[in-house]
């Protein structure tokens, strides 16, 4: 029997591509699969970290270029750094086509599976006859939730010409593709395009219940968790340190505090705000904490409503698609929106109005099994192309 071995590419430029990859991909090793990866950057860093503690059974992983378009900023998105990167940009989508053809030559792939890597829109001809299977969302954000915030400035800017192309190659390039949404139904198909329930963590999807039965004081918000995004982008670690928290609060960053903040702790760091660092195993902060503030990253929020978490979302600056997923959830009451110039008065709305949230999120329970429905499709896919 022909042995079934799956090669993923992941955009490791934020981290949400890599864990939802892992998710599908412990689905799939029950059932016998082989695993190779090619990826870069957070997403190198978190499978060689990961692989052994989730089982994944991978037998390789193909380190390649970063593909960006941010330039140098920290916590923007801006035109000129789009610009700036343009070129590096392509130099490296090309180092990574060269790549991922000498790892083909060496390999035979029942399917390829790729996540918001473009890699493959450049592979030659000669490798079309193997499936490509698409993990991207970017058709959700073009469909009813576009219309309805295209007003706001926010949405309406140039970032939304690179979500335009991120949906128009995943309409045009995979074989098949796997669009996860933030439902309540079952997983349905629109002919070669599969929509699922979340994929997120499987610890996060079936958390531990014995640590999960504790419940938060209904009366105020006890423990918020900070999960800064996965890639460059995102909160800065000394903005959120010098912020004048409540009393009461127990505040958790999810990042590691900078070398000029630890020599001036006394004057930067509060007393209830503790940076853990960087960890990839966050089940345990996520049964720790009663509300969560993070980027608008899909993945982020997709595990924040499928663990019933309150969320204060502050999107990246500039970044259509988290704005729009922002939007979309304060429209819904599960969650309080902050530009992130306003942190401080948007926590206090966020403090005043968590029993409303906590009740919205109640009401609103999202299945958690969007990346097993993803690797049986899968797995149907590669049985229908191996028996024809």
């Amino acid at each position: 029997m022909m042995e079934k071995r799956l090669l993923f590419l992941v955009n490791g430029m934020g981290l949400g591509n890599s864990t939802r990859c892992s998710a599908i991909m412990q689905e799939l090793v029950k059932h016998n699969f082989k695993i190779d990866i090619m990826t870069s950057g957070n997403g190198l860093s978190y499978f060689l970290a990961e692989r052994d503690r989730l089982r994944l059974e991978v037998e390789d992983i193909f380190a390649v270029e970063e593909t960006s378009y941010h330039g140098n900023s920290s916590t923007k998105l801006g035109f000129l750094d789009l610009l700036r990167s343009a070129r590096s940009f392509v130099r490296r989508l090309r180092e990574n086509r060269k790549s991922l053809e000498k790892i083909l030559r060496g390999k035979t792939y029942s399917a390829l599976v790729t996540d918001s890597d473009y890699s493959v829109c450049l592979r030659k001809n000669k490798y079309r006859d193997i499936p490509l299977i698409a993990i991207n969302n970017a058709d959700a954000i073009f469909e009813k939730p576009l219309r309805r915030f295209l007003g706001r400035r926010e949405v309406f800017n140039w970032q939304l010409l690179v979500e335009g192309c991120d949906y128009i190659f995943h309409r045009l390039t995979p074989d098949y593709l796997v669009s996860p949404r933030l439902e309540m139904s079952e997983p349905y198909k629109k002919g070669r395009k599969l929509i699922t329930p979340p994929i997120v963590r499987r610890e996060i999807a079936f958390p531990n219940i014995k640590c999960a039965k504790r419940q938060p004081n209904v009366r105020d918000i006890l423990r918020i968790l900070i999960v800064p995004g996965g890639s460059v982008f995102g909160f800065s670690p000394e903005q959120l340190s010098v912020v004048s928290w409540p009393e009461g609060l127990e505040v958790k960053i999810l990042a590691e505090p900078r070398l000029n903040m630890v020599q001036n702790s006394e004057k930067d760091v509060c007393e209830n705000v503790c940076f853990v660092g960087r960890s990839y195993r966050v089940a345990e902060l996520f049964d720790w904490a009663d509300a969560l503030v993070v980027n608008g990253g899909y993945c982020s929020i997709s595990e924040a409503l499928v663990r019933q978490k309150p969320v204060l979302i502050v999107p990246v600056k500039g970044h259509s698609e988290q704005w729009i997923n922002a939007c979309s959830l304060e429209a819904a009451g599960l969650a309080i929106l902050s530009s992130g110039d306003d942190f401080e008065e948007k926590l206090k709305v966020f403090i005043k109005n968590y029993e409303l949230l906590k009740i919205s999120h109640a009401k609103s329970v999202l299945r958690s099994d969007g990346a097993q429905a993803a690797a049986d499709w899968i797995r149907e896919i590669v049985d229908n192309d191996f028996n024809r």
